[in-house]
């Protein structure tokens, strides 16, 4: 499989933003809207796709007005745009965010203790059980909890979580000011009843704070605007369009990957899956796997460490309709996983995991369904 080469593109909110968690918008119903810290990647996804014919306005025109031209099939920008992995970005500091593994615990110092899966017959005080799944997460400490919308550092996942070291956490407040706002739907100038709604708003507490995400464009688009590619300007993110001013920083290699890490070879049959994007599988994430039994190497699940779904819509301004709605496996999540082809090197066991997954292409290419490998150490399991 030949792997797309990334660019990064630096995306800087100039106002507070609204980033909705999934949930419908209804007039008299939805009282109460929640936004993420993190967009979900079809934001961006849209809103690079918006950028993109905003820059290539014979493309535009083209895709607009519904012109079918046999010569020209990537009129729709979502055939020539990739994203993978999404960050928080500190500028001052260049430091990387991401969401924190859920099979860490922490107290109230936060200090970090890693969990451990045991088989469920086991039945170790401190268990976290997953459905029927053989291994369940644990840990043996008093006041120890498990991590809940934490976030590390890049460089503390590669050097500290790869290796199972200490890690720092940050809550969200490290990053966000809360805010909202309140409004009320009116008709002819009088308020309506059971129309008041309240909106949570996305700021950064800082300047030095913005979004890193992984894409690239095939050069095919730009054939027409070879000029126009994207290297800094202006984009609309977010449920009110808010602007957002963009570079292209790829030369600031602030995403290299490690290749130690890529290189590294993984001694047992089993590893952990950390999902860095919301997963989703219209068959389910376990089924994937099980129904790979007719390959000479199949996968197992194990045991898992996650929390509750999240719920994946949105809005087909071209339609004018809502988005059917998709339940996702959260960032962060934990899978154990078993099978004879992983005592290889961490790249090719990722690239054996992909070719064994069957979700959709399409939510690949706007950023979902993205991970990460971890050596399981078998220390874990005495």
């Amino acid at each position: 499989m030949n792997e797309e080469k990334m660019h990064v593109l630096k995306i800087k909110p100039n106002d507070n933003l609204f980033l909705g968690d999934g949930k419908r918008f209804d007039k008299g119903e939805s009282t109460w809207l929640e936004s993420r810290l993190m967009p979900y990647p079809s934001v961006f996804y849209g809103s690079i796709c918006s950028l993109m014919l905003q820059l290539n306005q014979k493309r535009s025109n083209r895709y607009i007005n519904d012109t079918k031209d046999k010569e020209d099939e990537y009129d729709d920008p979502r055939k020539s745009l990739t994203i993978r992995n999404i960050y928080l970005y500190d500028e001052e500091n260049r430091d990387v965010y991401m969401k924190a593994p859920l099979d860490l615990f922490i107290n109230k110092y936060r200090k970090c203790r890693y969990g451990s899966f045991k088989k469920l017959e086991d039945n170790v005080k401190g268990s976290i059980v997953n459905g029927e799944l053989n291994y369940f997460l644990f840990n043996d400490k008093k006041n120890f909890q498990r991590v809940e919308d934490l976030y590390i550092k890049k460089s503390s996942f590669e050097n500290g979580y790869f290796y199972d070291r200490e890690i720092d956490f940050y809550g969200i407040d490290h990053f966000v000011t809360k805010d909202y706002k309140v409004g009320i739907q009116r008709k002819n100038g009088m308020a309506e009843e059971e129309h008041l709604y309240r909106i949570d708003l996305t700021q950064f507490n800082d300047r030095k704070w913005s979004y890193l995400v992984e894409y690239n464009i095939k050069d095919e688009w730009w054939k027409e605007s070879p000029s126009k590619k994207l290297e800094q300007g202006y984009l609309k993110l977010g449920g009110e369009n808010k602007s957002c001013k963009y570079w292209d920083v790829s030369h600031e290699e602030i995403l290299k990957k490690d290749e130690e890490i890529e290189n590294y070879k993984n001694l047992s049959n089993r590893v952990k899956i950390y999902i860095s994007a919301p997963f989703i599988s219209k068959k389910g994430f376990l089924v994937d796997f099980k129904e790979s039994k007719e390959s000479k190497q199949p996968i197992k699940v194990l045991g898992v460490s996650n929390k509750k779904p999240l719920f994946i819509g949105g809005y087909d301004m071209r339609a004018r309709e809502h988005k059917p709605m998709y339940k996702a496996i959260p960032e962060g999540s934990i899978y154990l996983l078993e099978s004879e082809a992983f005592q290889t090197t961490i790249k090719e066991i990722k690239e054996y995991i992909k070719d064994q997954m069957r979700a959709e292409n399409s939510l690949i290419k706007s950023g979902f369904n993205q991970f990460e490998i971890i050596p399981y150490r078998m220390i874990e399991e005495s």
